[in-house]
Formats: structure tokens, C-alpha cells, sequence
């Protein structure tokens, strides 16, 4: 989509400047562009809320399975310790520091990957904040220009400076949604318990 916003912007500009095309042609091409992107920042927003609350959904899942795999072990420790209990040369001291340890490793383990999933969670949100910044730099940029072509005013300074403002949003965009996919596979990886990243 980014890059779709970036050709139609040059395209816009190209026919702007070098008077090919009705003027109308091109005022009313910027204004739906305009829609278009204003629109487009829009849904971008619903899809991350949507996108955020699967994911904390996703975390609270995994969560619950841990607490379910975490009983079982409590109660395999336990039955250890009962049977250990029953011999009559026990260390009945020995015994309860063996169970308490292990369900601490257990436990602390649980918390770990809890953390680590919010923390991605929490990335996942900067992430999803910087892509709607870049997308606001692009329409407040189109918006400009859109004046610019109402008013049938442009100089090659302010075309040229609008690109290199997309141009920038368009790379930081695309940067971004790298990192969501990096971001989403950690997540999905950690609430699968497939270790600690």
C-alpha cells in the first residue's frame, strides 16, 4: 500500500508539473488520493486493535496452559515427595527443600516467558505507534500538496521536498513491518513454549 501511495504522489506530481492532463483531472486524482490515504489510516488502526487483541488473547492462552502443564508437574513433585516421605530413613527436611525448589524453577520459568511475551506484546504496540506516525507524515505531506494543486501552485523545491519526506516514511514503513514479522514469530514461538528468547 505504501508503495502504491508513493507512485500515485509522483504520478500526481509528474502531471501536475508538466501540465499534462486536465487541471480538474489532476485536482480531483489528489482529492481521492487524499481519501484514499486518510482511509487507509483509518483501517490501519482497526486492524492493529484487532491485530493487539488476538495477540493479548494469544498470551493469555499460552498463560493458561502453562498454569494447566505447571499443576501437573506440582502434582508429579508431589507424588515424589509423598513416596519419599514414606521410607522410614527420610530426611524429612531434604525432601521439602528438593519440592520447594523444584516448584520455584518451575514457577520462575512460567513468570519468565509471561514477560517476555508482554514485553513483545509491548513492542508490537511501539511498532504499530510508529507505523501510524509514518503514515500521518504521508497524508499531512498529501494533504499539502493537495492544497498546492487546488490552489494550481507548485515549485520544484516544494515537489521535491514532499517526496523526499514519502520517500523516507515509505523505507521507515517498510523497516517496521519487518520487525512486526520478526516480533509476531517471537511471540508465537514463546506462547507455544518453544524457550525463553
Amino acid at each position: 500500500m505504501s508503495k502504491k501511495i508513493f507512485l500515485y504522489s509522483v504520478l500526481i506530481i509528474a502531471l501536475f508539473l508538466s501540465g499534462c492532463g486536465t487541471p480538474l483531472a489532476v485536482k480531483t486524482l489528489s482529492e481521492e488520493e487524499l481519501k484514499t490515504i486518510a482511509s487507509y489510516q483509518e483501517t490501519q488502526k482497526k486492524y492493529f486493535d484487532v491485530i493487539e487483541s488476538y495477540v493479548q488473547s494469544h498470551i493469555n492462552s499460552a498463560e493458561l496452559l502453562m498454569k494447566a502443564e505447571t499443576f501437573k508437574q506440582i502434582n508429579l513433585f508431589k507424588k515424589k515427595a509423598e513416596l519419599q516421605l514414606k521410607k522410614s530413613d527420610a530426611d524429612i527436611s531434604a525432601i521439602l527443600d528438593e519440592l520447594i525448589s523444584a516448584l520455584q524453577t518451575v514457577l520462575e520459568g512460567d513468570q519468565t516467558q509471561i514477560k517476555q511475551l508482554m514485553a513483545l506484546l509491548s513492542e508490537l504496540k511501539q511498532k504499530h505507534r510508529e507505523m501510524r506516525d509514518a503514515y500521518a507524515v504521508i497524508l499531512a505531506a498529501q494533504t499539502k500538496l493537495n492544497e498546492y494543486i487546488q490552489l494550481e501552485k507548485a515549485d520544484e523545491l516544494f515537489v521535491n521536498q514532499i517526496l523526499f519526506s514519502v520517500g523516507l516514511q515509505k523505507e521507515k514503513i517498510t523497516s517496521i513491518f519487518d520487525n512486526i514479522g520478526s516480533i509476531m514469530k517471537d511471540i508465537d514461538k514463546l506462547s507455544k513454549g518453544g524457550g525463553q528468547k
